[in-house]
């Protein structure tokens, strides 16, 4: 079973050039708190390659993919007999 779905976040390198990857991170830190509320699980992915990642989503050229989050329910773990 995979990811159902994966986040990709672009940040505008021309808007805020000193600031997207701040920008960026701001928003998914509140996506991964709102998710866990709701009992998602998520996972932050920094390492991908990045040119293949724009084409995939068809970014701008001024944006750049800062970071993507997998989310997804949380495979159920019993604790008791992982011990």
């Amino acid at each position: 079973m995979g990811t159902p779905v994966v986040i990709v976040a672009l940040g505008d390198k021309e808007a805020s050039a000193d600031w997207y990857t701040v920008d960026v991170s701001l928003v998914i830190e509140n996506i991964i708190l709102t998710a866990q509320a709701e009992g998602l699980g998520t996972c932050c992915v920094g390492s991908f390659d990045e040119a293949e990642v724009r084409q995939t989503v068809k970014a701008p050229d001024n944006y750049e993919a800062v970071v993507m989050l997998a989310v997804g329910y949380p495979k159920k773990i019993d604790v008791a007999t992982t011990l």
